[in-house]
């Protein structure tokens, strides 16, 4: 069986020694209480992250490194209930569906869909070349920057700047014709 644990290759170093001795064990611990994963690995960091900044804990005795991050983890998972409660959660899965099905149904809305496309084709076309590649690799074919940086022969960083540029080029294009359509 395949663990859960969701950080199997945390690096070694003097800051990460508790995590690699304990990560697992207040992980499963921590998701023993909370139902999505996601959640549990944001507590789990929270948790280290606690440890990180509490530096006599990373010199006292195993028992008590584990008596003291059970503690911690307890309390933010009581922190994490609390803010639940405040912040009631929407799932919003069923509600993007049925909006998505009410728009679907309204001819309006397709059709502003469809005219906000083409306004967004048109702008892409009006691009350089390159910009046109890495916004098709990266959201038409959901490559990450890395590997359009092989591609095409750039650095990670610059195809990152790239992508940057050309997002902020086609929201002022965009911005620019919302304000032109006001007047």
């Amino acid at each position: 069986m395949q663990s859960e644990y969701p950080f199997p290759d945390a690096p070694i170093d003097a800051g990460t020694a508790l995590f690699d001795q304990y990560g697992e064990l207040i992980f499963m611990h921590i998701r023993a209480q909370v139902q999505l994963r996601e959640d549990a690995e944001d507590i789990t960091t929270e948790v280290f992250t606690a440890a990180l900044e509490n530096q006599p804990i990373l010199h006292a005795t195993r028992s008590e490194q584990l008596a003291w991050l059970r503690r911690v983890a307890r309390n933010k998972v009581i922190d994490y209930y609390r803010r639940q409660k405040r912040r009631p959660v929407v799932v919003l899965d069923s509600i993007a569906d049925s909006l998505l099905d009410e728009a679907l149904n309204n001819p309006e809305f397709t059709f502003l869909m469809r005219e906000q496309q083409t306004q967004l084709h048109q702008h892409i076309s009006e691009l350089p070349p390159l910009q046109q590649h890495i916004l098709r690799l990266r959201y038409g074919h959901s490559l990450r920057c890395a590997e359009i940086g092989q591609m095409v022969e750039k650095s990670e960083a610059a195809v990152r700047q790239l992508l940057s540029r050309s997002i902020r080029q086609l929201r002022a294009r965009f911005t620019t014709l919302e304000k032109e359509e006001r007047a």
